[in-house]
Formats: C-alpha cells, structure tokens, sequence
C-alpha cells in the first residue's frame, strides 16, 4: 500500500439535500480499510445517510463501499472491509444505493469520498465525519 494512515472528511449536515466531500487520491494498493461514521446530532432533521464511496476510474464512477443510516440522535457506526475477498460474479456500482447499515467487501480503489444525503433540515451544530484507516 502506497499511503497507509488515518483520512478523514467531514460535512456540516444543516439543509436537505446530497453532498460530497473532496475525494481522498493516492491509496492505490489498499488491502483493508476500517471505517468510522460518527454522527453528531444538534436539533431538527429526519434522516441522514452517509455513503463511503470508493472509485475505480478516477472519479468517473463511484461505488458504495459502506452505509451508515442516522436520524435524530447522535451516534456511530463502524465497519471493516477487506479487498481480498473474492469477486466471483461482477460486482454493479451503486451510488447511493447500498442498504442502509451495510458494506460490501472485496471492490476497494485508488480514491474514496464521503456522499451525504440529508432529509428535513438539521441543526448548525450538527455534522458527520468520516474517518477511514487505509492499510
């Protein structure tokens, strides 16, 4: 692995709507990664969910790794997924559609990023953050 460490994105969540964050570049030969979604809830909104995407093609097309599904309380969610678990059958990108609470092993690239969707409008002080251990 070129870059192993600690990455981290943040989102303030306030209106409704999707965000993404920058992508994180250089994590070519990325064998696990451990991932932390920790939501800090401060007033109002519905439901937040946080997508961590990983990309194959530079960005062109971005895959959901894991999902974490908040709503009105502060929490986290953590997942560990692993790119040597076998691919048998093709693996379909999805942006934004993985189940909620869920992650898919096996498909790890070069490049991820953080996409939140927000429903109903939250709090200033409420924001979700994103950290991923690349190793």
């Amino acid at each position: 692995m070129n870059s192993p460490g600690v990455y981290t994105a943040s989102a303030a969540v306030t209106a409704a709507g999707t965000q993404v964050t920058s992508s994180i570049t250089g994590l070519d030969g990325m064998l696990a990664a451990s991932i932390s979604l920790a939501f800090s809830y401060g007033s109002g909104g519905t439901t937040c969910d946080a997508f961590v995407q990983t990309s194959l093609d530079g960005g062109t097309v971005w895959q959901d790794v894991a999902h974490g599904a908040f709503t009105t309380a502060s929490a986290t969610k953590q997942f560990n997924v692993s790119g040597l678990t076998p691919k048998l059958t093709p693996a379909t990108p999805g942006d934004g559609t993985l189940a909620a609470d869920t992650a898919v092993d096996g498909v790890l690239g070069p490049m991820w990023r953080m996409k939140v969707v927000s429903v109903g409008i939250y709090g200033a002080s409420t924001q979700i953050v994103c950290r991923l251990i690349a190793r």
